[in-house]
């Protein structure tokens, strides 16, 4: 069980405008938890834009504990971030660096393609993919509702 990168690329198609997503999805301090439900029981987050820290409270079924993700890049113009882990908490990782960017398909749909690189410390590659593609369903299940409610 040695330490390997992992290099995870996630493509979610959206039938809503690129603003409506980057909307959500911008919001690096959503305090409201809704986009992370279902992983998270709360977000906490220090200063704004590049540098921000936020506090990801996971569940117990997650591994519980908290985990510091930095900001490290933000573009509004372009609907873009970058992120890395400042405390990894329970997450066997190290090396982490994440990054979200939104993009305009036609007026009314859009695309968020979303990248996370790590290298495992000391657990298995093949669960940590997993546990990361899990976290990005999540994620896009969360985001779709999200979506949903704001259009009715």
């Amino acid at each position: 069980m040695g330490d390997e990168r992992v290099d995870i690329m996630r493509v979610m198609e959206f039938d809503a405008s690129a603003e409506r997503v980057w909307s959500v999805v911008g919001d690096y301090g959503d305090t409201s938890g809704e986009f992370g439900r279902g992983f998270i029981s709360g977000v906490d987050v220090q200063g704004a834009g590049v540098g921000a820290l936020r506090t990801l409270h996971l569940l117990p079924e997650r591994g519980g504990g908290k985990v510091v993700e930095r900001q490290t890049a933000r573009d509004e113009r372009g609907m873009y971030y970058a992120y890395e882990l400042a405390d990894r908490g329970p997450m066997p990782v190290r090396d982490y660096y994440g990054t979200a960017q939104v993009i305009a398909v036609s007026d009314d749909a859009s695309r968020l393609v979303w990248t996370n690189r790590y290298m495992t410390d000391g657990a298995p590659a093949d669960a940590m993919r997993a546990q990361s593609l899990e976290t990005l369903d999540i994620l896009e299940r969360n985001l779709k509702r999200m979506l949903a409610k704001s259009a009715g």
